[in-house]
């Protein structure tokens, strides 16, 4: 009997075992697509946002990430934990770092070079020769010479102050400020003076004395030759005319 009964409940099973899988799937099916639908509807969408939102809700989620996140940290050491940090760091910042580039190369680089080009660039030039511009940079240039000016001026005219009070006086004051740390020069120029005079002059006397005795050695030997010549003319003249010579007719 129990063989039967057991013969016959695995031929039940066997032949509506299809049957079963078949509506399995099938309700499976229709209860995911009446569940999108379901999402679907505005209503229902509200209703979850508003359950998500609730304080109780997002305390929740909070408590709940809080501990899946110090889960995660628990199962791993601080050496393991480190490592993995620097890790995804150095990963998120080689792929920044790498799409910036690209992207300063592609398509931030040409865009700010037309940017100068086709409109920084002339509207700068426009504005540099705008009448208004110059007009505001010549009265900047004038205002910052005349600054200039005016403040050395009055620093000339403090400095000269504030030496005429210390040194008693602008003209004397000045010389004794300019003799006293120079008095040695002085003191050695009047001593080459009062030495250098005489010697100077004592100096010019033999220069002219030597150059009088070279002017009277140079002129006596031609002197007393042309006195020889004309008196050799002289007897030459009287022998010829048949006088005497001049010593005969003196007495000689």
């Amino acid at each position: 009997m129990r063989v039967l009964a057991a013969f016959v409940l695995s031929t039940f099973v066997l032949g509506c075992g299809a049957t079963v899988r078949s509506a399995s799937a099938g309700a499976a099916e229709a209860a995911t697509q009446a569940a999108v639908v379901t999402l679907e509807d505005p209503e229902t969408r509200a209703r979850v946002g508003a359950v998500l939102a609730s304080p109780e809700m997002q305390r929740a989620m909070r408590e709940l990430s809080a501990e899946v996140s110090q889960g995660v940290i628990d199962g791993l050491t601080d050496e393991e934990r480190d490592a993995r940090v620097q890790r995804l760091v150095a990963t998120i910042t080689a792929a920044t770092m790498r799409s910036a580039a690209g992207q300063i190369s592609d398509t931030l680089a040409p865009a700010i070079r037309k940017a100068i080009v086709e409109e920084m660039g002339p509207g700068l030039g426009d504005a540099l020769k705008a009448p208004a511009f110059k007009a505001a940079m010549a009265e900047l240039s004038y205002d910052v010479a005349r600054a200039a000016v005016m403040g050395s001026n009055e620093a000339l005219a403090e400095l000269a102050e504030k030496q005429r009070r210390d040194e008693g006086g602008a003209p004397l004051g000045t010389i004794g400020a300019f003799v006293a740390p120079r008095g040695w020069m002085l003191g050695a120029l009047v001593a080459t003076l009062i030495l250098g005079a005489p010697l100077a002059w004592l100096w010019r006397e033999h220069r002219r004395l030597k150059r009088r005795v070279n002017d009277q050695s140079f002129f006596a030997p031609a002197a007393t030759q042309d006195c020889t010549a004309a008196a050799a003319a002289g007897l030459g003249a009287s022998l010829s005319s048949g006088m005497p010579p001049p010593s005969q007719a003196r007495g000689d």
